[in-house]
């Protein structure tokens, strides 16, 4: 059955919150903090509930909040039950069918946050999603993890000291410039000034080894670069550094906000307004397509499927979704794989919303080929019907008017543009249920 836009989550939105006493000796940590709301999406399950922003998830399952909770918990396959406190301290319990889905959370950061930090466990959404809500204090407290898990990638600290194989952590050698870049944020943050000019001079050399750093790296090493010139009162320096950094990323807060305090005439565009600016959103996908179905990483060759968008649409449904992630020279990378994922846990959650994805790739680029295949392996058991197309000429990413990779894109069945933002975080999907139930 095709998927209902006015009923799909109604068992789960229509769980009314309900007031929530805390159990002795089962509750007794409840006033720590929990992983706090940073955004709910309109439309979304948890914002038909009553979610809003600034509350804080304190149990989830009868337990703590584990502080990758917004990643692997919608992996879990159970009924949940969440516990949630509003400013003022008042708790509500909400029992519902699946993940809460439409929140964003954002993990405290504890003595079990630094640990995973340390032993490099925690992924880049995580640490993104900290700059983005402008929790920079938060960032400032990672900063002998952020560096204790940068030795560990690079076999350093004790073991290298004991054995002579490596005598001090030489960030030259590390080429991860998105870990160097927050690894300099939070330096600058400790008020370690100079270390974090030495941390951000290693992330440019690694950035500039990397043709294809993502509008987020080079924000978050741009923005850096502004605050730290500002430190030295370099404002000319830094004004420019921060221009950059908001034509990069300009729906982060504290890139517009420093932008406003140096250059008090520049045009600076709140978030909103500028979704609303988009004007590929609501405008018909510029093309159409047919290319081979075949996967360019170990293709055992065989006979090419053609696959066509405009096929694709047909077999759409007035009220679905249709999704498409143009890698340019990837074939997966971090950020299409966090879309992926959580397209297949909203898939499974309410089959027949989402009625295909297509990842079209211009070259064989995988940067953690384990990866690719456990969650390429876990959207294919969630049902999620997704094809990789080979544009081997790359011919679909010159037609589009963005940039990076993945460039992301969710249409309806008449090929108009719904969403061009992240899906990963659910902006996307929950924009573009927005506005197919507006029709």
């Amino acid at each position: 059955m095709p998927w209902t836009a006015n009923t799909s989550w109604k068992d789960d939105a229509e769980q009314a919150l309900a007031d929530y006493k805390p159990l002795p000796g089962q509750d007794d940590n409840i006033t720590a903090a929990g992983a706090r709301v940073t955004r709910v999406f309109p439309e979304s399950p948890a914002y038909l509930a009553g979610i809003r922003e600034g509350w804080e998830l304190v149990k989830f399952n009868d337990k703590p909040p584990a502080e990758n909770i917004y990643l692997d918990g919608p992996l879990q396959e159970k009924v949940f039950s969440t516990v949630f406190r509003a400013p003022g301290g008042r708790l509500y319990l909400w029992r519902l069918a699946s993940w809460p889905f439409g929140i964003k959370l954002s993990p405290a950061v504890d003595t079990r946050m630094l640990r995973k930090i340390g032993k490099a466990l925690i992924l880049p959404d995580v640490l993104v999603d900290y700059w983005r809500d402008g929790n920079l204090d938060a960032i400032g407290r990672m900063n002998k993890a952020l560096r204790k898990g940068i030795e560990r990638e690079l076999g350093v600290g004790l073991l290298g000291r004991l054995t002579g194989a490596q005598k001090k952590l030489d960030l030259g050698q590390y080429r991860n410039n998105f870990h160097l870049g927050f690894l300099a944020l939070a330096e600058l943050q400790a008020g370690n000034i100079r270390a974090a000019e030495q941390v951000l001079k290693s992330a440019r050399k690694a950035k500039a080894g990397n043709q294809w750093a993502s509008s987020i790296e080079m924000g978050l090493l741009d923005y850096t670069e502004a605050r730290i010139r500002l430190a030295n009162n370099e404002t000319k320096a830094a004004k420019f550094a921060a221009q950059a950094a908001y034509e990069c990323v300009p729906d982060i807060g504290v890139v517009r906000d420093l932008l406003r305090r140096l250059d008090p005439e520049a045009e600076v565009v709140e978030r909103q307004e500028m979704q609303d600016r988009d004007p590929f959103v609501g405008q018909k996908l510029p093309l159409d397509y047919v290319l081979p179905g075949i996967d360019p990483v170990g293709n055992a060759g065989g006979k090419r499927e053609m696959i066509s968008l405009s096929g694709a649409l047909e077999k759409t449904a007035e009220n679905q979704l249709f999704a498409l992630l143009v890698m340019g020279p990837y074939r997966a990378n971090g950020y299409s794989l966090m879309d992926l994922l959580r397209m297949a846990m909203v898939h499974a959650a309410y089959p027949g919303l989402i009625s295909g994805v297509h990842i079209i790739s211009a070259g064989n680029r995988v940067p953690n080929e384990e990866s690719r295949e456990t969650i390429e392996r876990i959207c294919a058991e969630k049902g999620l019907p997704f094809k990789v197309l080979f544009d081997k000429a790359d011919m679909v990413s010159p037609e589009l008017p963005m940039s990076g990779s993945p460039m992301r894109i969710i249409v309806d069945n008449k090929g108009t543009v719904l969403s061009t933002r992240e899906m990963a975080d659910e902006s996307g999907i929950w924009e573009a249920v927005a506005k197919v139930k507006a029709v």
